[in-house]
Order: C-alpha cells, then structure tokens, then sequence
C-alpha cells in the first residue's frame, strides 16, 4: 500500500518563509516566525509553536494566519503588508501621477453605467467616467422605465 502526501497551500506559505530567512523548522526557529506573524497580525497571545509545527504536517491555517503569512512573504518581496494577496495588473492611466511598478492600494469604485468597464480608484464624487457613458446610462435606464417587460 503506499500513500501519497500532497502539500498544503499554508505549508508551502510557511515553509517559504522559512526558505526566505534561511531558517529550518526547528522548534526556537518556529517560535521566531510565530512570533514575527503574530506581531504582523497583532495577535495577543502570539500563535504557538504547536500552531505551526502543526501546519507543516498538513494542518489548515486560520484566515488571520493566512493572511499574516502571505503579508511576510510580499514584505520579504518588497510589496508592502498590504499589498499582500493582490494580483497584478494592467492599468490605463496619466504617467503623470503613476511610475512604472506603483502599488495602488486604494478601493475600486465603478462607473455608474453597469456595462462601462472603466473603474475609478480611491474616493472620487464622480459617478460617470465620460458624459457619452451619464447619456447612455440615462436613455438606457429611462427605456427600461418605459418598458419594464423587456430585459436589457
């Protein structure tokens, strides 16, 4: 009979970290990182060496463990904490205000139009990206309006 092990996404998040501080899983060496995740998490009592010894035999990490881990792993890799499980992208917009490899870590807001794909980043008041999208939207809603049978 033989049996085969696969590894656990928060086993390899952990054991590249261990990786990344040339460390090995020794116990004082798990007690370091716990540590260092626990502070990233502000988390009072600071996780275990059992937590972790536990997630390198194939234990699920918690959420807010998790999400400490993946933050270390994009520090160790220059992104800041925050910038932790974000993906990168393409993005459109005046060089003026952006830099080639900018980390943009403000919330989303979309279009008022539902099929405009344009996206507004940070707080603005502005609801439409153009006039032609605050037209269009206008005469698309008042039809349904008109005509509430049909779908859009």
């Amino acid at each position: 009979m033989s049996f085969t092990t696969s590894i656990t996404t928060h086993e390899r998040l952990l054991l590249s970290i261990l990786t990344e501080l040339g460390l090995s899983a020794a116990r004082p060496n798990l007690v370091l990182v716990a540590n260092k995740l626990s502070a990233i998490a502000r988390k009072e009592p600071p996780w275990s060496y059992n937590y972790l010894s536990n997630i390198l035999r194939g234990e699920p990490a918690s959420k807010r463990l998790a999400w400490a881990m993946e933050s270390l792993l994009a520090s160790m890799d220059g992104v800041p904490a925050s910038g932790a499980g974000k993906v990168e992208f393409t993005v459109l917009a005046d060089p003026a205000h952006f830099q080639n490899g900018v980390v943009v870590l403000l919330p989303v807001k979309p279009c008022w139009r539902p099929v405009c794909p344009v996206r507004f980043v940070g707080w603005p008041a502005q609801k439409y990206c153009c006039l032609d999208c605050k037209k269009l939207d206008y005469k698309e809603r008042t039809h349904e309006q008109r005509h509430p049978h049909q779908a859009r």
